[in-house]
Order: C-alpha cells, then structure tokens, then sequence
C-alpha cells in the first residue's frame, strides 16, 4: 500500500512534530514525521520493536516552518520508502529501510517534544493512493437563492453563481424609503445585518422589510439667519414649526423671550419634551453664565411659542469629553432613545479615542450628563463613504435620528452631491441605513425642499419632527426645577426688532412629542 498526507502547517518550534504512525500494536509500529529543528525542518523515520526505538531516517529537508509539507509512505513486501514533497508535485525519496509488520492501523499525529510549545497540526487531506480524492480540492458546487418580503433589496459579497465549500458570503439587506429592515428567515434565522454566512451546502435566504408608518407631521427648523416665511418673522436664535398637514408656518421658541442671543445652530427633544440645544459661539445664558460652543444645554418649558418662557440646565460639557479646540463647535445633535446622542461639528474634531470629519457624526454615549459630563466617542456616520466631499459645503449642519426607521434626516451646509440626489442648504434629506458605523451605507432620499414651502432663501441649521401634545399635560410652571443647575430664564419686554407686535394675535401652543 501507499498512502499520502498533506499538512497545511509547518513544523516551526524546536521539535515540533507532524507525521503518519503504522501500528501493528502499541509497542510495535513505524513513524514517518516531519520536526522542527531549530532552523530547519527534517524528515524523521523510526522503527519500535516492542517498545524500542530505531530511527531510520533523519534528514534536514528545509527551514523550519515551510508549509505546506506533502509526505508518501510505500510499502512493498517489507520494505518500507519515506517520500517528502514541497509542492505536491515533485517528490524526493528518503532512504528506504526493511521492517516485517502485520499492520493493524494507520493514521496521522502531530505532538511536541519536552518544554516545546504545544503544536497544532493542520491537516488538508490523508488518503490512501489506491482511493485518491479525485480532484483532491474539487468544487462543490453549493448555490445561494435571496428573496424579499416587503420593499428592500440584499446584496451579497461575493456575488457569485457557485460557491465553494470553504467560502463564506457576506448579505446586507437594504430598506427602501419608508421601509425597515427587520430579519433574515429561512436557512438562516438572524437579525444581524450584515451577517455573514458559511456556503457549506445550498442555502434559501429571505431578508423581511416591514413599512412604517410615521404621524410625524411637524417640522422644527433653525436657520443661520433672520428671516420671514410665510409671515412669520423669526431669528437665527429661534426655532420655528411648519404643520405640514395644515401647511402653516408658526413661531416655536423664541430664544430673546429668555435671553437667547446668539444662533441657535443644532436642536433637538428629548422624549419628555423639553429642547436640548447648542450655540453658534460662546456666551451667555440666564442662569447658566458662559456656555461654549461645544456644550449642550436643555431647556425645560413652560410655554412655547411667542412667548416663551422656562428654566434652563447645563446637559452636556463638551470640555470634559474632549472638546477643546476651536474647530470642534457642536453644529448638529440627534437624541436617541438610550440617552446617548448624535452630533456633527463645525471642523474636523479630535476626541478621545477617534479623529473624524465635519461630514460625520459621532456617538456620544453617556455614563453622566450635567456639568461633569462623563462618556465615551464613536463613530457612527462616515460620510464619505457614502458620497460627501471635503468640500465645506457638503458638511452636515442638520441632522434628526428616527428610532422608528433607524433612518437619519440630514441638513448640508450648501449644495450637496450624494449618489441618487442632489440639492441645496434648505433641503432636508434622509439616509436610510444600510449599515452605521466606521463602514457606512444608505440610500438617500429628498424629505422636504424649503423652496417649495418659502424655506428658500434659509440655510438649515436644525432640524426636528414631531407630533403636537398640549403643553399643559406635559409641564407643571407651579413645580420648580429639579435639577441643580437650573435657572429660570426670561427676555427683555421688548420684541424683536424684526418681528411685528404679535398682540391680539390667537396662539395655539403644542408641545412635540417625538416619534422615535
């Protein structure tokens, strides 16, 4: 008989072994192997006559650790021939040595010498050359079949007609607008996306979308400047609503009524309602002293609207996390369900631990909020992965998360250019995700343009939706603030100059409730 081994493994450490065993019984049998020897790696035979040892072959054939190492051991009669081969194809024939055995068994081993370090061998195939594997590393064959229910797609890495049984494949599943992804069915039962599957055998896969439907039908916005749309005077330090089921324009929050002087450049709620915000520059709040542009603040209402009014707190100090240079202004925040929050900045920030661009956002997950804010960066959008230039222009000035979809609504800070859309300043846009983190995918989609709704001349600096609850069943002005750092703001008497005398004017006031 003749049979052959293939290890995909080298013999690198000092006696480290590899090799086939012939038995007749435990104390007579015949070694072939391949150990390492310090630099090189030999080839060894041995003979056991009831437990005795006779070493028969013992040759340096190579360094230690080639791979892979190919061996054949004929026998003929009693005469037994050690072959060796570095590609499979060429083989060399160690010295042939005589040995009367009734073989009983045969197989492969692997083991380590003395203090050696343990050696794990690896092993492609072992057969006899009467039964070959023909071909030894033969294609099996094995297809892969995707399907959807509901509106998405999947792509597979690699895309291909036929599989190995050593490949794996990578799906994604892709929402559409309005669509959510929410698992795999079939040969796979996931909801990891991506995930990533070995092709062992033929596989059926069904990615499942499901529609959402949102009632968000408010839309909060800031803008850089002072303006007027549709009548309704506004400031850059002021946020204001449009009702896009009565398609009316109102005044939110108006920032002078308590001391808010300078732009207002990123918003967002909170679920209980109350406005977390952040400042184009450092200044001054009520109550607060100097806030920087890097800090969040929350303010805790009592009323909206033209007349506003409330307390404000310090929520987030940009300082204590990192936030130290004059490039790293907070410019864009989405509060996410966890309490940890979205932001993007002015210029490319620098925090612990990641750098990143003025086109992503970073994940800010807290372990405390207030003046001692304490928590830890990652990355969460890497815009240009998926389309956005360096160009100032296409930097995120907006942004609002909906936990509905997992989508992220976006604002850019001038004319912008991403695969399947283009627009400009007042556009709000959405990417649906494919993937977040450092690798990033989505698909985009245009929301809301502002020149269709007299939003035209404004460049978006926030960006929030909501659903209308009365203010009164959310805050009670008679209960003072719990918080240590609260401070109860009001503004000066006199209007802005900007804006009419709104007396005599009906308000309707509503608080949002976000829809996450």
């Amino acid at each position: 008989f003749e049979l052959e081994v293939k290890f995909a493994s080298g013999v690198q450490d000092h006696y480290a072994i590899q090799g086939l065993v012939v038995e007749q019984d435990p104390g007579n049998f015949i070694r072939f192997d391949f150990f390492g020897n310090t630099a090189t790696t030999d080839i060894f035979a041995a003979q056991f006559v009831d437990g005795t040892p006779s070493i028969q072959v013992n040759a340096p054939i190579t360094n230690a650790g080639v791979a892979p190492l190919y061996m054949r051991v004929r026998r003929l009669g009693n005469q037994w021939t050690q072959s060796y081969s570095l590609d499979g194809q060429s083989w060399i024939a160690a010295p042939s040595f005589t040995r009367a055995l009734t073989v009983n068994s045969v197989g492969i081993f692997a083991a380590n010498a003395d203090v050696t370090p343990a050696h794990t061998a690896v092993v492609d195939y072992f057969f006899s050359r009467a039964a070959p594997i023909v071909p030894e590393d033969g294609t099996v064959g094995t297809t892969l079949t995707t399907s959807t229910i509901g509106n998405g797609t999947i792509t597979a890495t690699p895309d291909q007609a036929v599989y190995n049984c050593a490949d794996s494949v990578s799906l994604t599943a892709v929402a559409d607008p309005g669509w959510v992804f929410t698992g795999w069915d079939g040969d796979i039962t996931e909801t990891d996306n991506p995930v990533v599957v070995p092709m062992a055998d033929d596989l059926l896969v069904t990615a499942t979308f499901q529609q959402v439907t949102t009632q968000n039908t408010l839309l909060y916005l800031s803008s850089t400047t002072n303006g007027v749309v549709d009548g309704v005077s506004f400031r850059d330090e002021d946020i204001v609503v449009y009702d896009t089921e009565g398609d009316s324009w109102s005044l939110f929050f108006d920032g002078s009524d308590v001391g808010v002087i300078s732009d207002v450049d990123a918003f967002d709620f909170l679920a209980d309602g109350s406005l977390l915000f952040s400042l184009a520059g450092d200044t001054t709040v009520p109550g607060l002293g100097s806030v920087d542009d890097s800090d969040i603040v929350r303010f805790i209402p009592t009323s909206w609207g033209p007349t506003t009014s409330g307390s404000f707190e310090f929520y987030f100090d940009g300082s204590d996390v990192g936030l130290t240079l004059s490039g790293e202004d907070i410019i864009a925040i989405a509060a996410l369900d966890n309490g940890s929050f979205l932001a993007s900045f002015i210029g490319n920030p620098s925090v612990p631990g990641l750098t990143a661009k003025d086109e992503d956002l970073l994940l800010f997950t807290p372990t405390q909020l207030g003046v001692n804010t304490i928590g830890t960066w990652s990355l969460y959008f890497d815009g240009s992965d998926v389309g956005f230039d360096e160009l100032y222009y296409e930097d995120i000035y907006a942004t609002w998360a909906d936990g509905a979809t997992g989508a992220v609504h976006l604002a850019a800070r001038g004319v912008y250019n991403v695969p399947g859309l283009s627009g400009d300043e007042d556009d709000v846009f959405v990417c649906t995700p494919g993937i977040f983190g450092p690798t990033t995918t989505c698909s985009f989609s245009l929301e809301w343009d502002g020149d269709l709704y007299g939003f035209g001349s404004e460049d978006i600096d926030g960006i929030a939706w909501g659903e209308p609850t009365a203010v009164a069943s959310r805050f009670d002005s008679t209960q003072p603030a719990a918080a240590t750092e609260d401070a109860t703001a009001s503004g000066p008497d006199e209007i802005d100059s900007s804006r009419d005398d709104d007396d005599g004017e009906q308000w309707s006031i509503f608080l949002p409730a976000i829809m996450r």
